[in-house]
């Protein structure tokens, strides 16, 4: 009486995040003929060989069924069970739309879905936060980009990235006094003004 053809799936991964990319191949197993055929069949697909590679494109779970035939012409059935978890969704907003450098304080809310844990990286100003919903006031005028990596229960991770403006703060300031000497210095009594479109 011959052994049945044994053997298990290694060589990549039987879970992790979508999308799964593997490559599985068969490990045959110790005092067993050699085999002769092998095909398998994953999500409706069909694959032959000792190893094949497949791309889960959605969570859930799947079973890949072998179908192992050896010299002895003996045939056997395994069968792998793999896991795939869902990514969360990165998402956020911030209020006001417009702040103002240095008087605003920016509210961020972090909207992503099923998501368990925020890192916000302030990368310019090098604020960081792990909050659902920080708050901060930018000092100065100009672009920042803001980025948040969300991830769930099973550490899958979604990454988002928004540039926010910040607008420059109205101000006016008129000198008491001016040094028309021909140095190139506070040469006309003039307002400074800051943030203006006119005067």
């Amino acid at each position: 009486v011959n052994n049945l053809p044994q053997g298990y799936l290694g060589g990549g991964k039987l879970n992790g995040c979508v999308p799964l990319c593997t490559t599985l191949q068969l490990k045959q197993a110790n005092g067993v003929a050699n085999l002769t055929e092998l095909s398998w069949q994953v999500d409706n697909q069909s694959f032959s060989g000792n190893q094949f590679f497949y791309c889960f494109n959605q969570a859930g779970d799947y079973q890949i069924t072998g179908y192992l035939k050896d010299a002895n012409l003996c045939v056997n059935t395994i069968t792998t069970q793999v896991k795939v978890f869902p990514k969360p969704k990165a998402e956020f907003d911030f209020t006001p739309q417009q702040p103002v450098e240095n008087f605003d304080e920016v509210q961020f809310s972090g909207l992503s879905d099923a998501a368990i844990s925020y890192d916000w990286n302030f990368g310019s100003v090098n604020f960081n936060s792990s909050l659902q919903n920080p708050t901060y006031i930018f000092e100065n005028t100009g672009y920042y980009p803001i980025a948040l990596v969300v991830h769930n229960q099973w550490y899958c991770s979604d990454t988002i990235i928004k540039t926010i403006y910040v607008e420059p703060d109205f101000a006016v300031y008129v000198p008491n006094a001016f040094t028309p000497n021909e140095d190139g210095l506070n040469e006309l009594f003039i307002p400074v003004l800051r943030g203006n479109k006119s005067f």
